[in-house]
């Protein structure tokens, strides 16, 4: 009797990968397996229309169409299929499982080395030489922004505390990538691209040329140079520049591939955290998050995506802070980083009032503490990271340059003219405090009173949005106003509707009390003072705030238990596309 013939190669990947696929959280999940598909199709460039049966099934379907999409080159066609799903696995599940999808998937397709071109000593003594020399005439290079950013091109795990120098000996010793071109290419590529002499960019790549043209010629290197050569300067055009033209796709193109660095040059190590109503119409939000590992540049890696309720949100916020912690102590093993770490939350205006900084204080557990004792914690605008008006975009990014510029911001206070009080004095109908049918008298028992109150409900409505309406005309003729400070609290009716106009013109800083104006007192002053602060102390002042509200006796009354605090910065931008339906 004969023995089973085991599966084909590329049989037993098909296998390997759907198994592995349907583990995923994000599969298993319906809505989230349309946008694992799409982030797939995304980082292939290929149109991906998942049928919508079941887990596996859409798995089945997924795993035929990437592999029948790279079938010219077997070899390279399933390196480039397996890369897009370990792609799509780290964005949606981290990098932990990413880097297990790896393995698996090597267990039974080992990659084997392009025809003709060697993995190890592929280069010649006198060829290292020479590119070391290169390397070493970059004096200028911040080495963690080096690494983090190499990482992501290759895709690899890099050894901190390197010089540029010693990363490249490391990458000498590492097997080619999928395209055949080994890492040490790659980073003489890349440094072309960061090199501010022209001169040296034309040494570096005519060294990478002589080298495809030699030890590799016939192997394909030429192509494949050329191609990664291309996406490389297109990335670095988009790091110099690609935010300030706005694209076809917005904040979202600015950030879709490679890290981009922040205007300022001076990127916290930092957790961001998206909070995104489901498109499903229930009351359940999507959580995702991203860490900027160490300070300096802005490289945001993705982390997991997970479906969650306002009463879970603690909890899956408490998750991505861990995450992070592990990425923050990894990348900082000698602890000589003590730059402040920032906790950013990417809220829609819905959400804008809600007091995030406050997580944890009454948590169950014993030992917790609210995350703003921690953290410096602020707020930033969904519906503007993910704007396509390339004009909205311009106008953030002046505003904020303007803020950059100045020895502090300058702020356009929007006073509460609400229906709690409109007078002042005490009461809600609008009168001197006397009886209000004494006041205005009686026709036809009390109907007189209601159309008199109807009319100065409609009265203050209107006398409102003229008040609104100019007070964003103030905002668009002074553009050196870079900053808003508001008398109520960011919610329908009350502070969102300027909040809403002063983040459609461009404004990146704005603070508020969280309470209603019938509830406290009055903190306009306080908050005019705080905004005085130089711009990029303002962060570290209102952690102050915070941690004495927390650490004092009568902490509740203290203005910063209810400070809300919203930094924008236009220049460190997320991918944050909307969670389809």
């Amino acid at each position: 009797m004969n023995e089973p013939r085991p599966p084909a190669r590329k049989a037993q990947l098909r296998l390997v990968l759907v198994d592995e696929l349907c583990r995923l959280d994000c599969v298993r999940d319906p809505g989230q397996r349309v946008l694992f598909g799409q982030s797939v199709g995304e980082y292939l460039e290929l149109a991906v229309d998942l049928p919508g049966k079941d887990a596996r099934g859409d798995m089945v379907s997924l795993v035929q169409i990437v592999l029948r999409s790279r079938s010219d080159d077997v070899d390279a066609g399933v390196e480039a299929a397996v890369e897009a799903f370990v792609y799509a696995v780290g964005l949606h599940e981290g990098s932990d499982t990413a880097g297990e999808l790896r393995e698996r998937v090597q267990a039974v397709w080992a990659p084997g080395p392009a025809a003709g071109l060697l993995l190890h000593g592929a280069f010649e003594d006198r060829d290292v030489k020479a590119a070391r020399a290169l390397v070493a005439g970059q004096p200028g290079l911040d080495r963690r922004g080096l690494r983090d950013r190499l990482a992501h091109e290759l895709r690899l795990e890099l050894p901190g505390h390197l010089t540029p120098v010693e990363l490249f000996e490391h990458l000498l010793d590492l097997n080619a990538q999928a395209d055949g071109l080994p890492p040490a290419v790659v980073m003489l590529e890349f440094l072309a691209v960061l090199a501010p002499r022209e001169s040296d960019r034309r040494r570096m790549r005519d060294w990478c040329d002589g080298w495809a043209n030699g030890a590799a010629a016939g192997a394909g290197a030429g192509d494949a140079l050329r191609r990664r050569r291309e996406g490389l300067a297109a990335a670095g055009s988009r790091d110099r520049g690609g935010t300030e033209r706005g694209g076809e796709r917005g904040a979202q193109g600015a950030v879709q591939r490679g890290a981009e660095r922040s205007a300022d040059g001076d990127s916290p190590r930092c957790l961001i955290i998206m909070v995104d109503p489901a498109p499903d119409g229930s009351p359940d939000i999507f959580v995702r998050h991203w860490v900027n590992r160490v300070s300096g540049d802005w490289a945001p890696v993705a982390g997991s995506l997970e479906r969650a309720t306002l009463r879970s949100l603690e909890a899956a916020v408490e998750r991505a802070i861990r995450r992070g912690e592990e990425y923050w102590a990894d990348a900082d093993r000698d602890g000589e980083d003590l730059s402040p770490i920032h906790v950013e939350f990417v809220l829609p205006y819905t959400m804008l009032n809600h007091d995030v900084a406050g997580l944890g204080r009454n948590a169950d557990a014993p030992d917790t503490v609210p995350i703003g004792l921690r953290y410096y914690v602020h707020l930033r605008s969904l519906e503007r990271m993910r704007t396509r008006d390339p004009a909205q975009l311009r106008r953030w990014r002046m505003r904020w340059q303007t803020l950059r510029s100045s020895a502090a911001a300058r702020p356009h206070p929007w006073t509460w003219t609400g229906t709690d009080d409109p007078d002042g004095n005490g009461d809600t109908d609008g009168t001197d405090g006397t009886d209000p049918v004494s006041a205005i008298g009686t026709v036809n028992g009390t109907a007189a009173t209601d159309r008199s109150g109807a009319a100065r409900a409609t009265d203050r409505a209107a006398d409102r949005a003229a008040g609104l309406r100019i007070w964003r005309n103030q905002l668009v003729a002074d553009q050196l106003l870079t900053a808003v400070t508001l008398g109520a609290p960011a919610r329908e009716g009350q502070g969102l509707e300027p909040l809403k106009a002063a983040i459609a013109e461009g404004i990146g800083v704005a603070l508020w009390d969280r309470r209603d104006p019938s509830q406290r007192q009055q903190l306009g002053a306080p908050l005019d003072m705080l905004v005085a602060f130089p711009t990029a102390q303002l962060p570290g002042t209102i952690h102050r705030l915070r941690t004495k509200a927390e650490t004092h006796q009568n902490g509740a009354q203290l203005p910063g238990r209810y400070v809300a605090f919203f930094y924008d910065d236009p220049f460190r931008l997320i991918d944050c596309e909307e969670v389809p339906a």
